[in-house]
């Protein structure tokens, strides 16, 4: 990244040329791991009484800015789907709640699985590009429309 930024401007350049001093420990390398629901539901959910949402249900890299939108977007999902649950005017809920329970969500896990799953692969996507200077360009996955 130095070479990089010798062609900035200074006081941008100092960012590169000043951040680690020339006898800095070695740079660590992380791995990525991906993580969405799977594809398949578990029976993780007890029978629709546990879900999970935000980056307990898909979590990503950074590089895209997705995470936190994923998760406002779960606990939107989850609310408007809970709310259905209770709601005295559904007339099946009277008969059996635990079956509506249930069915509601695992609709909101299958919505926030397809949700995650591509925005998870964006995510790490991007992440890779970010870091490969010449792979980037116009066409990146980090410069794609968000999937919301």
């Amino acid at each position: 990244m130095r070479e990089r930024a010798e062609c900035f401007h200074p006081l941008l350049r100092v960012i590169f040329t000043d951040a680690l001093p020339d006898n800095h420990q070695p740079i660590l390398s992380i791995n990525l791991q991906d993580w969405h629901l799977p594809a398949v539901p578990s029976p993780h959910n007890l029978g629709g009484r546990v879900t999970v949402t935000g980056d307990a249900a898909h979590t990503m890299a950074m590089y895209r800015g997705e995470g936190f939108n994923h998760a406002l977007l779960d606990d939107y999902y989850l609310t408007t789907a809970i709310e259905k649950i209770y709601d005295p005017a559904v007339p099946d809920i009277a008969e059996d709640i635990a079956a509506v329970q249930k069915s509601t969500i695992a609709t909101f896990e299958d919505s926030a699985r397809r949700r995650g799953a591509g925005a998870v692969k964006m995510c790490r996507d991007a992440s890779f590009e970010v870091h490969e200077y010449e792979t980037l360009s116009e066409a990146s996955t980090v410069r794609q429309k968000r999937i919301l």
